[in-house]
């Protein structure tokens, strides 16, 4: 095998010795396309995207995007003391909005007299029912012998009824206390409801129309006098948007930094760097030109990839560099040259080509965060090596006799074996962690966990509860033809949501302005019911001034003969009710009894709503928490499988290049005891796994895979003297630990959790490899050798 890499590498290394200013030309020439396309690589943080195209919630998605998007939105909010300079503010900056493109409506009004006219028509059945139970446990309560007959349900009441409670009394304080515009009680808050025609899959688009609204109500404010803000649920998707892209840019300088002033550090030298650097900064140059391409734009999870690309492919050129420069203090150049290929170069050839090609198995996942991080990251180290191959040649004859290369001497007395305790010490952690990760770890599924701090939004956020006190983005939507099949539709998501163990919290649609005759009747009767219970002499004994004041418009109302038809519901309340193409098609909305931030209730919902046996012509669901409920399905189902396939890839890959079972056990050695000790520390410093950082696990294990390669076969040249093995590739080895870790430590100033948890588990990581690396797999060679030679000395 040595001889096989020596005439692979032999013609290379003899022209770049002799003409290495061509060769490097050369290189420049052939890069300039690369970097021409690299102009062309954008950010698409759309979850949609991750999702295999076939998947019920994408191609849902895609299906109705054009026509009805997620049914987010956003809110403009203006607080001041007085209406004329709210109300002026309002209607500038609605003018302003509605002429933006992309905007479907803009309301700050409600149809006032559709509501005064049907009012207690407009409130869904089920908010009459619990209306109803809600008057007569006030008669309980107001009464002598029944004041303590209801807490106990009361307070044993579950959330979805909780829930249910609190929006009806929302909704009977609405229509009770009937206001013109969207404002708050004290009318100190007024608000401009915004709904887009984008969603989800075109944040480009939204980010143009939330800077078009955020431009509007500025200047509005400022021309009236009052403060504004913009909020709601589409601000979050594009807040983290911004903060994914300023923290890329921080931990990318963070990181460079770093990595650039400890190379200075470790090779003693700043004339080397560009030795160092530029054979990189072409692969890199190369890796990124397969981007517009290959992928099209980097997603939420590959936006990292120039950070982790660095870390990993600065081991390369550190590795080629140190040993060149042994080799050149007792070599002429061209045969220094060579002998550093030959070996050292086939350890960087085989172990980069297999973290490679082990990173390329993950395309093969139908989560398409994982296949096209595996894609793009597996075929940029391939070209990171080629240029290692190609450049770094060159570039090190070149430095040599520029005199940035000097040659160097192993410093034997700075690197000794560690000692047996350390090493006993490492031994006993990595046992103890395969206890404390088979028992201790976990996965998070809390979304709201992985999202920045919205601390700058929090003004805003408060002033649109003043307003819009329900959440108003459903959970999940779905679209029906017709009324018929609309109503078929609600019958069974009404049976579905009365079940006890059902998460669906309420519906809306058409119905809820327009209902059925069916629906009508029963409205009618509970109405009546209603009128009754508060006929009763008790309601004089009310003392919540609020609750009195709805129970008296209740007992005044007199209810139309008739409920509202279809055609007679006005625009603004249609927008969000009907397509927006104009096809007569009816939009559903869905919205869960469960917090939407964890992942576990984005599951169980979307179960939930998949189970149900829909009529003819609807279609859906689509929306966030299905879209989250399918990325957690399939990093469950294919995680373990995926760190599988990595793991025995990079196994094959190195048996091959051993061609030895026993060696290759060996050589895996550090990488498998590196990653048990790194999920033992994280399940005991309750560190969790998560759907952004679980990447780095087949990152690691090609990582590790690289220590335990360069180490063995150097053993083996060596004669299996591990004190001299030991000695020449502690620094190597722990310089390209470190600038790895420095790779992805700019992460961990990140303001973006999921981002900054990459870079915990990476730099934890790589910190156990090193550790198992060079303080316990030396004493395990050791100890090998020592038995096969009774006696022998290190």
């Amino acid at each position: 095998m040595p001889a096989t890499f020596r005439r692979f590498f032999e013609p290379i290394c003899r022209s770049s010795a002799r003409r290495p200013g061509a060769w490097l030309l050369g290189v420049a020439l052939f890069s300039l396309p690369s970097v021409l396309s690299m102009e062309d690589i954008r950010l698409d943080t759309n979850l949609v995207r991750l999702l295999p195209v076939r998947s019920p919630a994408a191609s849902e998605t895609k299906a109705l995007q054009g026509v009805v998007g997620d049914e987010a939105h956003f809110t403009v909010l203006f607080e001041g003391d007085g209406i004329d300079a709210l109300l002026g503010a309002v209607r500038e900056t609605a003018a302003k909005v509605r002429a933006l493109d992309g905007v479907l409506s803009a309301d700050y009004e409600y149809p006032l007299d559709f509501v005064e006219r049907f009012r207690y028509w407009l409130v869904p059945e089920y908010y009459l029912e619990r209306t109803l139970d809600h008057l007569i446990g006030l008669e309980a309560e107001v009464s002598p012998v029944g004041a303590n007959l209801l807490s106990a349900p009361a307070e044993n009441e579950g959330r979805k009824s909780r829930q249910e409670t609190e929006e009806m009394k929302d909704l009977l304080d609405r229509y009770s206390h009937l206001t013109e515009y969207h404002q708050s009680r004290d009318g100190r808050v007024m608000g401009l409801f915004v709904r887009p025609r984008a969603g989800l899959t075109s944040l480009a688009d939204l980010r143009r129309l939330w800077l078009g609204i955020e431009r509007a109500a500025g200047a509005a404010a400022a021309a009236h006098g009052v403060w504004a803000g913009v909020g709601g649920s589409q601000t979050e998707n594009l807040r983290e948007f911004d903060v994914i892209v300023r923290d890329l840019g921080l931990s990318g300088t963070v990181a460079s930094v770093l990595i650039v002033l400890f190379l200075a550090l470790s090779f003693r030298s700043l004339r080397i760097l560009p030795v160092v650097l530029v054979p990189l900064a072409v692969g890199l140059l190369w890796s990124f030109s397969l981007v517009p391409p290959v992928l099209a734009s980097l997603n939420i999870i590959t936006s990292f990839l120039v950070l982790v690309l660095f870390g990993m492919g600065i081991d390369f050129a550190i590795h080629l560099v140190k040993r060149f420069e042994l080799e050149i203090a007792h070599r002429p150049p061209a045969e220094a040259l060579l002998e550093t290929y030959a070996s050292t170069g086939a350890s960087v050839l085989i172990s980069g080509m297999t973290t490679g090609l082990a990173l390329l198995v993950l395309a093969f996942s139908n989560f398409r965060g994982f296949s096209e991080y595996g894609l793009i990251c597996g075929a940029s180290l391939v070209l990171i090596l080629l240029a290692m191959v190609l450049v770094m040649p060159a570039t090190l004859v070149l430095g040599h006799r520029l005199g940035l290369v000097r040659p160097r001497r192993p410093e034997r007395s700075k690197a000794r074996l560690p000692s047996r305790a350390a090493a006993a010490a490492v031994g006993a952690a990595v046992l103890a962690s395969i206890v404390l990760a088979a028992l201790g770890l976990r996965f998070d599924y809390d979304f709201n966990s992985l999202k920045p701090d919205p601390a700058g939004s929090r003004k805003t956020e408060e002033a649109s509860r003043q307003v819009y006190s329900r959440y108003m983005t459903p959970g999940a939507v779905y679209v029906a033809p017709d009324l018929g099949t609309l109503d078929a539709f609600l019958e069974i998501l009404e049976a579905r949501r009365r079940r006890p163990d059902s998460l669906i919290q309420r519906v809306s649609d058409i119905r809820d302005f327009a209902p059925n005759e069916a629906q009508a009747a029963r409205r009618l009767a509970l109405l009546g019911e209603i009128k009754e219970q508060v006929r009763g002499a008790w309601t004089r004994r009310i003392e919540d001034p609020e609750a009195r004041r709805w129970i008296d418009d209740l007992r005044a109302w007199d209810p139309p003969t008739r409920p509202p038809a279809p055609d007679e519901v006005p625009e603004s309340l249609l927008a969000g009710m009907v397509t927006w193409d104009g096809s007569g098609r009816y939009v559903v909305g869905v919205y869960p009894s469960v917090p939407r931030g964890n992942g576990r209730n984005a599951m169980r919902f979307t179960g939930e709503l998949n189970g149900l046996e829909l009529p003819p012509g609807i279609r859906g669901p689509v929306g966030e928490m299905p879209v989250f409920a399918e990325i957690l399905w399939i990093v469950q189902a294919e995680g373990p499988a995926v760190v599988a396939a990595t793991f025995l890839s990079v196994f094959l890959l190195v048996f091959l290049g051993n061609r030895s079972l026993r060696d290759t056990v060996w050589t895996v050695l550090p990488m498998v005891g590196g990653l048990v000790l790194t999920l033992g520390v994280m399940a005991a410093a309750g560190i969790r796994m998560n759907f952004f950082n679980v990447v780095v696990v087949p990152t690691l294990i090609g990582l590790g895979e690289d220590h335990g390669v360069h180490y063995y076969r150097r053993w083996k040249e060596l004669g299996r003297n591990t004190a001299e093995t030991h000695r020449e590739l502690l620094n190597p080895l722990t310089t390209c630990s470190l600038t790895t870790m420095m790779g992805y430590s700019g992460m961990l100033f990140a303001s973006h959790p999921g981002l900054r948890s990459i870079g915990l588990f990476a730099v934890l990581g790589m910190t156990c490899i090193w550790l198992v690396s060079l303080v316990l797999f030396p004493a395990v060679l050791e100890a090998m050798r020592r038995r096969s030679r009774p006696g022998a000395r290190p």
